[in-house]
């Protein structure tokens, strides 16, 4: 591994701290995207420890963050309800294959040289993009926010919509707990961005939830998780599922290898402008097909780069793609 035999010592105690901050964010979110697509909690954690690695490892950007991404599980969700039952060991086989077919698809393009497209986008493009991204994402988080029970739109507006119309559902406990993380979280980042303000907030939470018993008053919590490391998905050849249901798959998984790979290079692109960092697309290409195919492997469903982490792990000093490693065995 280049990335190790050139590895500088000096390096290790920022990408450290940038990390374990990016851990601390990725594990709720891996835990609630992969609620969204009807997924056992233990499922978006085994895809955020192998594609956070093998990401990492492969691609080019030393700040990309790659694992479950919100836009990626809405668009996964309708698919895995064509072939299969949430709940049903058919559902969980169909994710990991689903990611192993998008993984083989995004190494093709790479191989195929398709990278350089994706450089050709403006930067009004990308702009564009980010802001969606980011509209989506807190539209899609104001449900958990405020701990109302709607369920998860791929349209922006039918979430809009539903959201006003729960909003007499509100459950206070939990909306002041998560304003006050995010109080948390503001106040602390103008420490300035070596503080790893995101790890800190969510700490505390933590550390209220538990004192001051809000599980009692009605404050969800995630609950007991399977302690093991990622299984192997399939274990026999039973488990493999039929041309039927692979075919209906392959289909699908054309729209998430756009969705996710124009997701991750436009991130990855953002971010590199901002330090002028050079970025090879051909390769972040084959860095998001590994991680994938490694994501379906074990236990996971399909993955992509977020922009959410990957700035995070910019503002707090990540130096090296070390970072994405670390935040993986976080």
């Amino acid at each position: 591994m280049v990335l190790f035999r050139s590895y500088d010592r000096a390096d290790l105690p920022p990408d450290l701290v940038a990390g374990m901050t990016v851990a601390a964010v990725a594990i709720p979110q891996a835990i609630a995207y992969a609620s969204i697509v009807e997924l056992p909690a233990q499922t978006g954690l085994y895809a955020a420890v192998m594609a956070a690695v093998v990401g990492s490892l492969w691609g080019s950007s030393r700040y990309l963050a790659t694992g479950p991404v919100n836009a990626v599980s809405l668009l996964v969700l309708p698919i895995l309800l064509a072939v299969a039952e949430p709940g049903s060991p058919m559902f969980l086989m169909a994710a990991a294959t689903l990611a192993l077919i998008v993984g083989g698809a995004e190494i093709l393009l790479s191989v195929l040289r398709f990278g350089a497209l994706v450089t050709l986008a403006s930067r009004s493009v990308l702009l564009g993009f980010t802001a969606g991204a980011a509209v989506h994402i807190v539209v899609g988080q104001m449900r958990n926010l405020l701990r109302i029970y709607v369920p998860a739109e791929p349209e922006l507006y039918h979430n809009v919509i539903m959201i006003i119309s729960e909003l007499d559902q509100v459950h206070i406990p939990s909306l002041v707990l998560g304003l006050g993380t995010l109080a948390v979280l503001l106040a602390l980042r103008t420490l300035g961005p070596r503080v790893p303000s995101a790890l800190l907030a969510l700490s505390a939470a933590g550390v209220a939830v538990y004192f001051l018993g809000l599980e009692n008053r009605g404050v969800e919590v995630v609950g007991a998780i399977p302690r093991s490391l990622p299984p192997l998905t399939f274990g026999s050849i039973q488990d493999i599922p039929d041309l039927a249901t692979i075919r209906a798959l392959v289909v699908g998984s054309l729209a998430v290898t756009a969705l996710g790979l124009v997701e991750a290079v436009a991130s990855a692109q953002t971010l590199a402008k901002r330090t002028k960092d050079r970025l090879d697309s051909n390769q972040e290409f084959f860095g998001q097909g590994l991680a994938n195919i490694a994501a379906g492997l074990f236990s996971g469903y399909p993955c992509s780069g977020s922009f959410t982490r990957s700035s995070l792990a910019q503002q707090v000093g990540a130096r090296t793609r070390m970072t994405g490693v670390i935040t993986g065995l976080t």
